[in-house]
């Protein structure tokens, strides 16, 4: 495969049309061009060049588990703040190896604080083989583990 290059734009479906003739599209706020004269037109116009370091690699195991509006938030967070969607990130995969991590939590407040859903979302998912229930507080998982499993 041949040299491909990656640029970012501020809207999440954009349209860039640099001469009469040529149009990018980007999804999801990005391009994989495969042309060098594309690439130069895209810097021109002022789009940022990123690498695919610079994007935020989720692994599809974990993406599978963790809820729809976090992964969202996430990835929208990765966008102004890498560290941080890094780190709440191996939060995320800590909790779903572990179900008890303290420290989610806070930061899952914080992420969803910024996102501000329309719906609770339920995060605390039930650690016992083949249950499976989600709940929207540590509060009601606890309350779950004590009456349905006896811990």
């Amino acid at each position: 495969m041949g040299k491909k290059w990656i640029f970012r734009s501020e809207g999440k479906n954009e349209i860039a049309r640099p001469t009469p003739d040529k149009v990018f599209y980007f999804k999801d706020h990005k391009i994989v061009v495969t042309s060098e004269e594309d690439a130069r037109l895209l810097r021109q116009m002022g789009y940022e060049e990123v690498t695919e370091e610079d994007e935020l690699v989720v692994p599809p195991e974990i993406e599978k588990k963790i809820e729809p509006g976090i992964l969202k938030a996430l990835k929208k967070l990765a966008k102004t703040s890498k560290t941080a969607a890094e780190t709440i990130l191996k939060t995320l995969i800590k909790q779903i190896e572990a179900p008890y991590a303290p420290e989610l939590e806070k930061l899952t407040e914080e992420l969803i604080g910024e996102e501000k859903p329309k719906t609770k979302t339920k995060v605390f998912v039930c650690p016992v083989e083949g249950c499976g229930k989600k709940f929207t507080s540590k509060k009601a998982l606890d309350l779950h583990m004590k009456t349905a499993h006896g811990k």
